[in-house]
């Protein structure tokens, strides 16, 4: 069995992709309120406050007094809490504290925990809380008072929680660095300084959906306006229809630019039907007995007379048709 390489080697190690704390010190949960699903139909929220925490440690340092106390297992996915899967270790809570707000456990990994931390497999951590235990605090309100694990995890319920590990850079950040970088923070997000970091998290989080939100009314707008527009083409083309002979591409113009489209449609003159008869230079005039079939003989003659003089003074003076006829019509009688 291969020896247990120490830890301290391992955090220090800048061929490792992932620095782990000097001290040992995780954190276990932060402040806020959380929504846990207890059972399909069991839906509770976690109040997880100073007093949450310092009853924790209470009960903690209650539990360590114990000569055959080995700390609080931290396990793989919550494994152990299934009858069906492994419960090996991947590390033990040695020591539990309240800092800054938040929950914080000194832990000791074991190789595999060690390996899988510091090679980036799991970056969080997700506690189980005592439900026996917690405080009722009306409806599904309740306070945790005391921990009972926690698991590795890389999708945790607390919102906000603090990865186990940072990417290596091969030296730590000076802490003066860090808190400018909190300041610039705060002023971005209108926090002040001092404000916990779960109002970061909310307050980013408030951000998101502010502009998810927004770019859905964007999207609708979009909609709403591509909507009146096809709207408004239906119009056009049923208003200049008799001018228009292919409909798709009339549409398609009046998309793309539909002032200079309409100007063009309203310069168009809409076709007239048409006063005179068809064919009028072959008319022969009618027998005045309808119901004969004889043709009066010195009529058709006179009709051809007059059409040919109408001809003549068409092609003389210059004159439509209709007045050269009634011209050539006075003149032969």
């Amino acid at each position: 069995m291969p020896s247990l390489r120490p830890l301290a080697n391992r955090q220090a190690d800048p061929a490792s992709p992932f620095q782990l704390p000097a001290d040992g010190w995780y954190q276990i949960a932060p402040a806020g309120e959380f929504t846990v699903q207890a059972d399909p139909t069991d839906s509770l929220v976690q109040i997880l406050d100073e007093a949450a925490f310092a009853a924790m440690v209470d009960r903690f340092a209650q539990a360590a007094s114990a000569a055959d106390f080995a700390g609080l297992l931290v396990d793989y996915d919550h494994f152990s809490m299934d009858l069906d899967k492994a419960s090996e270790a991947a590390g033990w809570i040695t020591e539990l504290a309240l800092r800054d707000g938040a929950l914080w456990g000194r832990i000791r990994w074991s190789e595999r925990g060690a390996q899988a931390v510091v090679g980036g497999s799991y970056r969080f951590l997700s506690p189980v809380f005592d439900r026996a235990s917690a405080e009722p605090l009306g409806g599904t309100r309740l306070r945790p008072t005391r921990l009972l694990n926690a698991g590795l995890t890389n999708d945790p319920n607390l919102k906000g929680i603090r990865p186990l590990s940072n990417r290596h850079s091969g030296t730590m950040p000076h802490p003066q660095e860090a808190a400018q970088m909190k300041q610039q923070l705060a002023e971005i997000l209108e926090l002040g300084p001092d404000a916990p970091d779960q109002e970061f998290v909310d307050r980013i989080q408030e951000l998101r959906n502010r502009a998810t939100q927004a770019q859905a009314n964007e999207e609708e707008l979009l909609r709403l306006r591509e909507e009146e527009a096809e709207n408004r083409v239906k119009a056009d083309l049923e208003e200049h229809k008799d001018k228009i002979a292919d409909p798709l591409k009339a549409k398609e113009a009046l998309l793309a630019n539909r002032e200079a489209a309409i100007g063009i449609l309203a310069a168009v003159r809409a076709p007239t039907p048409s006063s005179s008869l068809p064919n009028r230079r072959h008319a022969t005039i009618p027998a005045t007995d309808p119901g004969t079939t004889a043709v009066d003989q010195a009529a058709q003659s006179n009709a051809a007379a007059i059409r040919n003089r109408a001809a003549q003074i068409q092609a003389d003076q210059g004159v439509n048709y209709t007045t050269a006829w009634r011209l050539a019509q006075t003149e032969l009688g």
